[in-house]
């Protein structure tokens, strides 16, 4: 081949993986739409239950748990070759073990309030994770916290986090530090 036909070549592939790249992007980026609305659509009508006096709240939490499970499963069947998925026995109960530790016995709040504030169903298990080394960092260094640059850009770049939804992450984790929920 010539010199002029390898060039072609490499600005082909160049511009059709940029291409690909972009429609997938663009593909999670809908899937996280569609996620945050229907947990509004649950949401709604599970605290509407509430009101009318249908179910109690013990029984709307179970529900959103049932939400989140059935998010999850659909997470880990999504998953492609090669991939493998993780169990709620592999990390969910390690998660739920390390809160305990701090007081929390029931994650069912915080998760929702998470869900509440726009974490999607896939970034729920790193975003606890993360809180777990705020919540650490937060009873090593007492009231002069200060979040390290590495776990803000770790919720931000890595998860994709706002910077609002930071903050709301880093306020739930100083208050299960201080021993409050």
């Amino acid at each position: 081949m010539e010199e002029p036909d390898i060039k072609k070549i490499i600005v082909i592939l160049v511009v059709s993986l940029s291409l690909i790249l972009a429609a997938q992007r663009s593909s999670e980026k809908d899937n996280l739409i569609n996620d945050q609305a229907l947990w509004e659509g649950i949401r709604e009508r599970i605290e509407s239950a509430v009101e009318r006096g249908e179910i109690t709240r013990e029984e709307a939490n179970d529900r959103y748990a049932g939400f989140r499970r059935r998010m999850a499963q659909r997470k880990e069947g999504n998953r492609g070759p090669g991939r493998v998925a993780r169990g709620k026995n592999e990390q969910g109960a390690d998660i739920e073990g390390h809160f305990r530790r701090f007081g929390v016995n029931d994650l069912n709040p915080i998760k929702n309030g998470l869900i509440e504030n726009g974490i999607t169903h896939n970034q729920l298990d790193a975003v606890l994770g993360g809180m777990l080394r705020v919540i650490h960092a937060t009873k090593a260094e007492g009231s002069n916290f200060e979040m390290n640059p590495r776990i803000q850009a770790y919720f931000q770049d890595r998860l994709g986090l706002t910077q609002d939804q930071v903050q709301y992450v880093k306020d739930v984790s100083l208050r299960i530090a201080q021993g409050g929920r």
